[in-house]
Parts: C-alpha cells; sequence; structure tokens
C-alpha cells in the first residue's frame, strides 16, 4: 500500500498553517526586532510561545492525528481478511512515521522562516547552532509524535471509532502534561529540551548521551507499542466490529 495522500489531506495542512501563522503573529507581533539572544528561549525551546510543551501535547498533537488519520488505510473488510493482516499494519506504521517526522520538520522549519522574516537574521542562527538544534530536535519530536501515533492505532484497534480514537490520544497526551505540571515526571517533548540548551543563558549545552539515550527509549518504546498493536489487531474479530 502506498501512502494515500488525498485533497482532504491537503485541506487539513492548509488549515493548520492558517491556525498556524495567525497564531504566531498573535503572540510575537510586539517583540523587539532584532531579537535579543537572551530572549531566543520565548522562540525556541519548549517554554517559547510557538512550540511550548503545552501546544506540543494538546493542539499540536491534535493537528498530528488529523493529517495521520487522513491518509490511513481505512478499516474495509477486503482489507482486513487475514491474510493481508500484516500488511494492513506495516502500512499504518509507515504513515505514523512518516507523518511524525513531517510534521515536526514543519513545525521547526516554519518557526525558523518566520523568525527570520520577523525577529532575526541568517547569521545569528548559523552562528549560534539554531540548524544543527533544528535538525536534532526534529529527530526527537519525531519519535514523540511516533508514540503517539502507535497509542492513536491501539485505540482504533480497540474502538474501531476514528474520532473516538483521536480524542482517546489527545486526552492521553494531556494527561502527560498534566503529570509534568503536578508531579515532575518528564516524558516525550519534555525529556529533552534541545533548544533550551542552545539558548538558555545558564545551559552547559546539549548532553549528547542523555540525548541518545532518550531517543533510544522512545524508538524501543515505538517498536513496544506496535508490537502491541498487531497482536491486538490479529487477535480482535475487526470485520465483526465495521461490519
Amino acid at each position: 500500500m502506498k501512502l494515500r495522500v488525498t485533497k482532504q489531506t491537503f485541506q487539513i495542512f492548509f488549515m493548520i498553517n492558517v491556525i498556524l501563522l495567525l497564531f504566531w503573529y498573535m503572540q510575537y507581533q510586539n517583540m523587539p526586532i532584532p531579537l535579543p539572544l537572551e530572549s531566543f528561549t520565548t522562540v525556541f525551546s519548549y517554554y517559547s510561545m510557538f512550540t511550548n510543551i503545552a501546544l506540543l501535547l494538546s493542539v499540536y498533537t491534535l493537528f498530528y492525528l488529523l493529517l495521520l488519520n487522513s491518509t490511513l488505510p481505512r478499516m474495509r473488510a477486503e482489507a482486513l481478511t487475514r491474510g493481508p493482516r500484516g500488511s494492513y499494519m506495516r502500512t499504518n506504521l509507515k504513515n505514523i512515521i512518516v507523518w511524525s517526522f513531517l510534521f515536526s520538520f514543519w513545525l521547526n522549519i516554519l518557526t525558523i522562516l518566520l523568525a527570520l522574516l520577523q525577529l532575526t537574521d541568517f547569521r545569528t542562527l548559523v552562528a549560534t547552532g539554531c540548524f544543527t538544534g533544528c535538525i536534532l530536535n526534529t529527530i526527537h519530536w519525531t519519535l514523540c509524535y511516533a508514540v503517539l501515533g502507535c497509542i492513536y492505532i491501539i485505540s482504533l484497534t480497540i474502538t474501531c471509532r476514528y474520532w473516538m480514537s483521536m480524542t482517546l490520544t489527545v486526552l492521553f497526551s494531556i494527561f502527560i502534561l498534566w503529570i509534568l505540571r503536578f508531579y515532575k515526571i518528564k516524558f516525550l517533548f519534555s525529556e529533552i529540551d534541545v533548544y533550551g540548551a542552545i539558548y538558555e543563558m545558564d545551559s552547559l549545552g546539549l548532553n549528547i548521551l542523555l540525548y541518545a539515550l532518550t531517543l533510544g527509549k522512545l524508538l524501543l518504546l515505538v517498536f513496544l507499542l506496535y508490537s502491541a498493536s498487531c497482536v491486538l489487531f490479529k487477535k480482535k474479530d475487526i470485520l465483526k466490529e465495521i461490519n
């Protein structure tokens, strides 16, 4: 199965970008130009006004799931016979990985482009390592959204309802945010702040070992969640659920 990009996918992507541009304008219209280096964390880092941890685990998770859902193969009887079930799940995983990367990459690139247009210059971003941070941050966010994508697939396998599964996944991501706020337990996006390590004045820089261990843990979690979804999918009578 190929990646099924539809007219709906482009409509959702356009709608998301309109919302993001309006939100950027509302947040940064009164910022000083050029932006002082000590204020870069208001643009880059998970404390920023545009890609902070609360947005990543709520609104942006919903945006990601809308894009992912628009390209997932539908649960039709002809696609869910015992033969091609493994192929169906591999297609789901491919969609998760592709959209996790594309959405994470676009969020990072859009932030840089808008910052260049309004707040700073290209030379400053190069000199401060912003583009290296963009690459490392994109990899981290890709795995974080891949985890949420796998949780969405598990919910979809259990409920066989797309909107209900998206709602449950967003609620789960908000629960992660709640745990962070009240119990200081870091998970997914909050485990590593790549841009914060670059731009916070008292930062000692990015701990590469911790970064690598975090990626390894997230990669293992994606594998375990995907494996669990495959087991559930093979055991569940999906054909009875959708008929």
